[in-house]
């Protein structure tokens, strides 16, 4: 019976054998060199330093020791056995017993489409719930406690195979075979040159972080005091409804609804088809009480009509994402598109 350890988030032992979860995937950029790709992944406070090929090559998966993992441990997504699952599927693994962490793994088409480890069941199942709403699922599988419709209960053990073995491997290759290049130099006067411009070499090709920038205000989020999209519909269908006047010899023009600062408006336009101008604004003038404007050099009448909105129709400011999460939900999401995003910071972009 096989075994299966949960020894840190991101890292599980599968009979003895270490095996890195919850790994970054995205399609593989051409012309990139997998250092540059893992720096164009990189944020402000996340570096990936590891990285493992997909199957057809097509994917990169990127980790970092940040989130305890190593060279030569296997990668976890890659190491299922497909063969009854379809080219389509999605599973919810539980690593312990009795709540606690699950590993959350979907596959599409050959393409691994998710691999995040939960230290919370909670957080797993919202996870699950949202992928599982995707079409076209041949396999789902999930805890029975979850009481998912169309999925099955299964053990990761029953599932995972151990060959063949698809490894993390560092992406900065020169920081592990530096020791070796070191211990070479004392053979001979060859290696003692090789020796002595080797601490240039390997400052030229060390991976760099991207520089981390000092703290400062950032902008406002773009949503802030802007309307809420059920309040401002209901003051759209209202200020409409009360514009709508077709009237005998008048042709009216589509309405348009805005918003500026913290007012909905709208606008309304006649134009004349042998109408009577003072009848036209008479009747509107009655009805509700706004004034209508001759324009147009005659052959057209419009009016607005406005109304203020309350505090709690606009938009607050909420708790945004941090940079890393942000950063790596959009990469992740993007890349399942086959589209590449690329982010700058805001000083950079003006």
């Amino acid at each position: 019976m096989m075994t299966v350890e949960c020894l840190a988030p991101g890292h599980i032992r599968i009979d003895g054998r270490d095996v890195a979860l919850g790994l970054l995937w995205q399609k593989r950029t051409g012309g990139a060199t997998i250092r540059q790709q893992a720096l164009g992944a990189a944020g402000r406070d996340v570096h990936y330093d590891l990285y493992a090929m997909g199957m057809d090559r097509a994917q990169i998966g990127l980790a970092r020791a940040g989130d305890n993992h190593r060279a030569r441990m296997l990668v976890g997504a890659l190491h299922i056995e497909t063969a009854d699952l379809g080219d389509n599927w999605l599973a919810a693994f539980p690593l312990v017993d009795n709540g606690g962490p699950v590993w959350v793994i979907a596959m599409r088409e050959g393409h691994v489409y998710e691999d995040s480890y939960h230290d919370a069941p909670e957080s797993a199942q919202r996870t699950f719930q949202q992928l599982a709403g995707a079409p076209d699922w041949e396999m789902c599988i999930a805890p029975g406690s979850w009481e998912q419709d169309d999925a099955r209960e299964m053990s990761l053990a029953a599932v995972f195979r151990g060959r063949p073995a698809i490894r993390l491997q560092p992406v900065n290759r020169v920081a592990v075979f530096a020791p070796w290049m070191i211990g070479a130099a004392g053979v001979g006067v060859a290696c003692a040159v090789v020796w002595t411009g080797l601490p240039h070499v390997l400052d030229r090709l060390q991976s760099t972080p991207l520089p981390i920038e000092t703290a400062q205000a950032l902008p406002p989020p773009p949503w802030l005091d802007t309307p809420q999209l059920p309040g401002f519909a209901a003051h759209c269908v209202r200020l409409v409804g009360s514009v709508y006047h077709p009237r005998l010899g008048w042709e009216m023009t589509p309405i348009i609804c805005s918003w500026q600062g913290q007012t909905v408006r709208v606008a309304a336009q006649w134009n004349r088809k042998g109408g009577s101008y003072a009848r036209l604004r008479a009747f509107i003038e009655d009805e509700i009480a706004v004034p209508v404007h001759l324009a147009c050099s005659g052959t057209c009448a419009t009016l607005t009509s406005e109304t203020g909105l309350r505090a709690a129709e606009l938009h607050q400011s909420d708790v945004s994402w941090p940079a890393a999460m942000t950063e790596s939900i959009l990469h992740e999401r993007f890349r399942d598109l086959g589209v590449e995003i690329r982010m700058t910071r805001l000083q950079d972009s003006r």
